[in-house]
């Protein structure tokens, strides 16, 4: 679990590198490991597995990615209302 933090930290910290109106750098952060957790503890059959596999990393990439994205998209449609 400890790996998903890490990874959640780094793809929020691309995110932020690659969309300029994503937001600040701690909710990118905490986004990316919020995204990061919620697919460890999905594809995990134990909630406290603490190896690190391949899948796992997978989904936490995924979830983080996954997440981020969400955000984004959601940021831009509510700006364009303004």
């Amino acid at each position: 679990m400890i790996y998903a933090i890490f990874v959640g930290l780094i793809v929020g910290a691309i995110f932020k590198c690659l969309h300029r109106n994503s937001g600040g750098w701690i909710v990118n952060a905490i986004l990316g490991i919020t995204g990061a957790i919620m697919a460890h503890f999905i594809s995990s059959k134990n909630i406290l597995m603490f190896d690190l596999d391949f899948p796992s990393l997978i989904s936490a990439i995924t979830g983080a990615v996954l997440v981020l994205f969400i955000y984004g998209y959601l940021l831009r449609k509510t700006t364009q209302l303004n």
